[in-house]
């Protein structure tokens, strides 16, 4: 059985031209959907030996969970958490920069949904979004 480890990363520690991009579809993503102020806690997955060297638990159990139900699927990218984090979006630092931009359309779209109407898991609904999104990210 496979497990999934996290750790959080300064931006500092993300290459300039994905915070950069991921600025823009985020400040894209939040005139669109009339977001509060949200930003983005960047994280990568380690080996365990370096996560438990760090002591650093981004999502815990849960997360790894996660991960093992959707290892059939895409590689777990983005999440919103709700409680303790309104303002903030998770995303994976050490994708591709059009994984970053769609993850980061995707997860708004649920912090959206959930925000304004208690919605959280409509999985078709995010993605369609981010289709969207990312279509007409380039004329912004």
């Amino acid at each position: 059985m496979n497990e999934f480890y996290y750790k959080e990363i300064d931006e500092n520690e993300v290459d300039p031209l994905k915070i950069k991009e991921a600025n823009r579809v985020l400040n894209f993503c939040k005139n669109l959907l009339a977001l509060p102020d949200l930003r983005i806690q960047w994280y990568v997955k380690v080996e365990k030996e370096s996560f438990e060297k760090s002591h650093s638990i981004l999502f815990g159990e849960i997360i790894r969970n996660l991960e093992r139900v959707n290892k059939y699927k895409e590689e777990f990218c983005g999440m919103v958490k709700v409680v303790g984090h309104k303002n903030k979006i998770f995303i994976r630092a050490d994708i591709l920069l059009d994984g970053i931009k769609r993850t980061i359309a995707h997860e708004c779209s649920h912090h959206s949904n959930f925000r304004h109407y208690g919605l959280f898991n409509d999985e078709r609904r995010a993605e369609g979004f981010a289709r969207e999104v990312m279509s007409e990210i380039n004329n912004y």
